[in-house]
């Protein structure tokens, strides 16, 4: 209803499942499981749906629909707990696996692709759901026969288990016969996965062998991939023989397009510990190297000195030659890396340079633009001090006028003092000096009578 009608309905729909819901414990095990299912895919009260599954409806749910409502309920993870209950007691038990078997391959797969986004899927699920594919496996399609192994091989948590190793030991099997009918792409990657892994060999093998068959039409950056999964079949493996035969013609061949240099120094350290006694695959390898040397990186020469430890490792006519080559390339690299370098302090050097000149010009400049200002303040200050010079000469002028001006004005002043009768002030300090009349004068107290009479 709400994927018909939308959000609107939702209401609706909820009040639908909500009725549904409280009459479920009554229904009948595939009415149940039609009822949770149409919930689920709807998205409509998840959290309800999760919590239905316990007694009594759980045990009447018939377990294709579980696994499907259970994958559905995985990939929207409402609430992981909810289903706790149903993988422990409906999918984990070994009891479980004959009717497992039975449920159509989408709907385990898809549960098995629920595992590696649900913990709680992939622990209590992802083991037994191997171990019942592997009672139908030869029934399966090459297709979903590889994406099982796939995931298997991808989860931490089962990728060593029983079941697991039991699918991969059924995939050589089935898929021996059926090989041809899988894409390049899809065999590539479960030689890399499937191959280093417990019981992986005889996949290893089988998927190898197809891979030499098509080998022309794999690109160089497979090739090397290709080289690292099947060495694990030994050197006397006719896959391992096809795959060195294929690099002796891609690397002898004249035409553009040859590996890079780290990949060949990559595929040399691969090959020595394997097939140390190959001369034409290492000879093949020694003169590519020695054309692109130049072009070897740190990691290049990090794989050859892995591969040829202190020049040991397989010989091969020209190894001498091509570690003679590399030493001196990597001679003549240390020395370039030491021109660089002193390049680079000279050039620092030289920058030294050019800044201590500009600090001793703006030094200079700095030192004339305070000589100057020096040079103004001090004949301003030469200014002032004439000026104060002159003003004491002046000062020191008029002290030495004033003396005789003073003397000029008295003597004014005693030239045109009038003659009133009156003594001089010497008389008048004379008198003041002696009041009793000593002298010829009158005595004190006849002064006023004197006075009085005239």
């Amino acid at each position: 209803l709400t994927a018909k009608a939308g959000e609107g309905a939702l209401p609706l729909a909820e009040a639908i499942a909500r009725r549904e819901l409280t009459a479920l414990n009554l229904a009948h095990g595939e009415v149940a499981a039609d009822v949770l299912l149409v919930m689920a895919e709807g998205k409509v009260l998840l959290k309800e749906v999760c919590a239905a599954l316990k007694e009594p409806v759980l045990s009447r749910l018939p377990l294709p629909e579980l696994v499907r409502l259970v994958a559905r309920l995985g990939e929207l993870r409402p609430t992981e707990d909810g289903l706790k209950l149903a993988l422990e007691t409906r999918i984990k038990p070994p009891i479980a696996g004959l009717g497992l078997a039975k449920v159509p391959v989408a709907d385990l797969l898809r549960l098995a692709e629920v595992a590696q986004k649900s913990p709680i899927v992939e622990d209590l699920a992802l083991d037994a759901l191997a171990g019942a594919a592997s009672l139908a496996l030869k029934a399966w399609q090459p297709g979903d026969v590889i994406a099982l192994a796939l995931l298997l091989a991808s989860s931490k948590v089962a990728k060593s288990s029983i079941g697991s190793q039991e699918v991969y030991a059924q995939a050589a099997e089935v898929l021996a016969a059926k090989v041809s009918e899988l894409a390049t792409d899809k065999l590539l990657e479960a030689a890399k996965a499937i191959g280093p892994l417990e019981r992986g060999t005889g996949l290893l093998e089988v998927a190898g062998k197809e891979l030499v068959s098509r080998i022309k039409e794999l690109d160089q950056a497979s090739l090397l991939p290709l080289t690292e999964a099947v060495l694990l079949l030994g050197a006397e493996s006719e896959v391992v023989q096809g795959v060195l035969t294929q690099w002796v013609e891609v690397l002898g061949s004249k035409e553009k397009g040859l590996p890079k240099a780290d990949q060949v120094a990559r595929l040399a350290e691969l090959l020595s510990p394997v097939v140390p006694n190959n001369e034409r695959v290492f000879q093949a390898i020694g003169e590519v190297l020695k054309q692109n040397l130049r072009h070897l990186t740190s990691a290049g020469k990090a794989s050859l000195e892995a591969a040829f430890p202190k020049g040991e490792g397989p010989d091969f006519p020209g190894k001498d030659s091509l570690l003679k080559a590399l030493a001196s390339s990597s001679s003549s690299s240390r020395r370039r890396s030491r021109s660089r370098d002193r390049e680079r302090g000279r050039g620092t050097a030289a920058a030294d340079d050019g800044d201590r000149t500009a600090e001793r010009r703006s030094a200079t400049e700095r030192e004339a633009t305070t000589s100057d200002r020096d040079r103004r303040r001090e004949e301003r200050d030469r200014d002032r001090d004439r000026d104060r010079d002159r003003d004491r000469e002046r000062d020191r002028e008029r002290d030495r006028d004033r003396p005789d001006e003073r003397r000029e004005k008295a003597s004014s002043r005693h030239a045109e003092a009038p003659d009133d009768g009156r003594k001089p002030d010497g008389d008048r300090d004379h008198r003041r000096r002696d009041p009793g009349g000593t002298g010829g004068g009158r005595p004190a107290d006849e002064a006023p009578a004197a006075a009085t009479a005239a």
